[in-house]
C-alpha cells in the first residue's frame, strides 16, 4: 500500500495533474503584476513542496510565494485535487473489485446449478 500511497503522491506532483493550479496563480499574480505573465511551470513548481510525513499515510504540502493572500487558495486547491485523485482512485479500485466478484458469483452459480442437476 505504501508504494501505492507514493504513487500517488508523485502523480499528484505531474504538470499534467498541477497545471490547471499553476495556472490559477498565474492568472492571479498576472492581474496584479504583467510581469507574471512569462511565470514558467517548472520555476512555479520550485515554490511547493508535496510529500508523504515518513511512516504515515499523511501528506505534507507547503507552498511559499510573496503574495500572502495566494497560498491558502494555492494549497487549497492542491488538497482539493489530491482529493479528487486519491477519490477516484478508491472508486477505480470498488468497481474493479465490484466486476471481480460479479464474475466469480456468475462462476459459482453454474457450479452450483451443475450440482443440483447431479444431484
Amino acid at each position: 500500500m505504501g508504494n501505492d500511497l507514493n504513487t500517488e503522491v508523485e502523480i499528484l506532483k505531474s504538470p499534467s495533474v498541477l497545471i490547471d493550479i499553476f495556472e490559477f496563480v498565474k492568472d492571479k499574480k498576472s492581474s496584479i503584476n504583467k510581469k507574471y505573465e512569462n511565470l514558467r511551470f517548472n520555476g512555479w513548481k520550485k515554490q511547493f513542496k508535496i510529500d508523504l510525513e515518513r511512516g504515515t499515510r499523511v501528506l505534507n504540502l507547503s507552498y511559499e510565494d510573496n503574495d500572502k493572500n495566494l497560498i491558502l487558495p494555492t494549497l487549497e486547491k492542491i488538497s482539493n485535487t489530491y482529493q479528487y485523485y486519491a477519490g477516484d482512485s478508491r472508486k477505480k479500485t470498488i468497481k474493479e473489485s465490484k466486476k471481480y466478484f460479479e464474475k466469480r458469483i456468475s462462476q459459482y452459480k453454474i457450479k452450483s446449478d451443475l450440482s443440483m442437476k447431479k444431484y
